[in-house]
C-alpha cells in the first residue's frame, strides 16, 4: 500500500515536470518564431 502511494506521488510529479517542459519548449518555440519575424 505504501509503494502505490509512492508511486502515486511519482507519477503525479512527473506529469508536473513534463508540463513544465513542454511549457519552456512552446515558450522557446514560440521566442525563435518571433526573432526570425523581425531579423
Amino acid at each position: 500500500m505504501k509503494s502505490l502511494a509512492i508511486a502515486k506521488w511519482q507519477l503525479g510529479y512527473y506529469k508536473i515536470a513534463y508540463k513544465g517542459i513542454v511549457r519552456r519548449l512552446n515558450q522557446i518555440q514560440k521566442n525563435s518564431l518571433f526573432k526570425n519575424q523581425f531579423f
